[in-house]
């Protein structure tokens, strides 16, 4: 049988957890929903992770279990993990590699979770520079407070990371800082980067003020940060309750980009970051938009423009690939503004919209392998 007439085989790259009965982690349940939607699409689908060039081993969902074997490459590899914590990072790095030569890797590269260089990226993109934040990388404490001088009133955040870990707002107030930022609900921390990742929800909000360099550089020391991204705060509009919110849009090339998924994400009042692990919810953004007073669906179909362009953007610098999240904040005047990028997009805020959306942005998946297969 040729490999036109065999069926698609979709490789889902992953970090490995420890867990034996969730042995990818939280990606766990959705690689298994994808295995047996992939059933019915008429799409194998396997699960590789760190090391597969050198052992050509996989996993396959049995139905009643996680069962290693030999696996053939697949006709489309896609990157689910972000990061790689505990992983020898040549091993990673060869998997992408191989996969990048062989043309089978449809997900956009490492580098686009980088908030530096999609920063940099942005504001030379004239289609899109209109819905930047102003923002810069900066290196050291000095660095960064003479950008949030010139700002006033800016995040800080790490270049990589995600869950909103060591971001803190800096606020320019009687020529001194007041920094904000998330902290452990078990106690007082002394940093931003003092809890742990194994606290999901970190609520509680830490606030100090810093009078000078001096003062600034030792609690800068404090966030184990060095490069970080300054980033112009955009206020965030608020719901009656007056919970500030974000946005996360889901974009998904089949034929073409589409919008599949719309998601606000609504903080505590008081709240410095709207990440689901620091207290937000997340729900449907046009209801959320249309209590805050934005005209709908005037408002979402602004949004959608920009980030089906940013997609299209993307794919032409990048090449082919299969999904990207992209954070939006919204002015009073309903100017969306990017914020961050996501290329490998969960799925955990999704459950807000109903679970037939989840289940058609895994079936764009499924598609997108099938139409990849068919243009070898």
């Amino acid at each position: 049988m040729s490999r036109l007439q065999s069926l698609p085989r979709l490789g889902v790259y992953v970090h490995p957890a420890v867990i034996p009965r969730s042995p990818f982690g939280q990606q766990t349940q959705l690689l298994i929903d994808l295995t047996r939607l992939g059933q019915q699409y008429g799409v194998e689908v396997g699960v590789l992770t760190p090391g597969y060039v050198q052992s050509r081993q996989g996993w396959i969902y049995t139905g009643e279990g996680w069962e290693m074997r030999r696996l053939p490459l697949p006709d489309v590899v896609l990157r689910r993990s972000g990061a790689f914590p505990g992983i020898a990072p040549g091993l990673v790095a060869a998997d992408l590699r191989y996969f990048r030569q062989r043309r089978c890797l449809h997900t956009l590269p490492r580098k686009c979770g980088n908030k530096g260089y999609v920063s940099r990226w942005l504001q030379r993109e004239e289609r899109l520079r209109p819905y930047v934040p102003p923002s810069r990388v900066a290196v050291g404490a000095a660095e960064v407070y003479d950008c949030v001088q010139a700002l006033r009133d800016a995040y800080v955040k790490p270049l990589t990371g995600s869950r909103g870990a060591a971001v803190f707002r800096l606020i320019w107030e009687g020529g001194g800082l007041r920094a904000r930022w998330h902290g452990s609900p078990r106690g007082p921390v002394l940093s931003p980067l003092g809890y742990r990742r194994s606290q999901p929800v970190v609520t509680t909000v830490h606030e100090c003020w810093l009078h000078n360099l001096d003062e600034f550089t030792r609690f800068y020391t404090r966030t184990g940060l060095r490069r970080c991204l300054v980033q112009a705060t955009i206020p965030l509009p608020e719901t009656a309750g007056g919970g500030p919110f974000d946005l996360r849009w889901l974009v998904q090339f089949t034929d073409a980009p589409q919008v599949v998924a719309r998601v606000a994400r609504v903080g505590l009042p008081g709240a410095v970051t709207t990440n689901i692990h620091a207290g937000a919810k997340a729900l449907p953004a046009e209801s959320v938009l249309q209590e805050a007073g934005f005209s709908q669906p005037a408002a979402c179909e602004q949004i959608d423009q920009v980030a089906l362009t940013l997609a299209e953007r993307l794919r032409a610098e990048h090449g082919p690939y299969a999904e990207l999240g992209v954070d939006f904040a919204v002015t009073p005047s309903g100017q969306p503004m990017i914020l961050e990028i996501n290329p490998t997009p969960g799925r955990r805020m999704l459950k807000s919209l109903g679970a037939e959306v989840r289940e058609r942005s895994l079936a764009c998946l499924l598609e997108y392998a099938i139409k990849a297969t068919q243009t070898y």
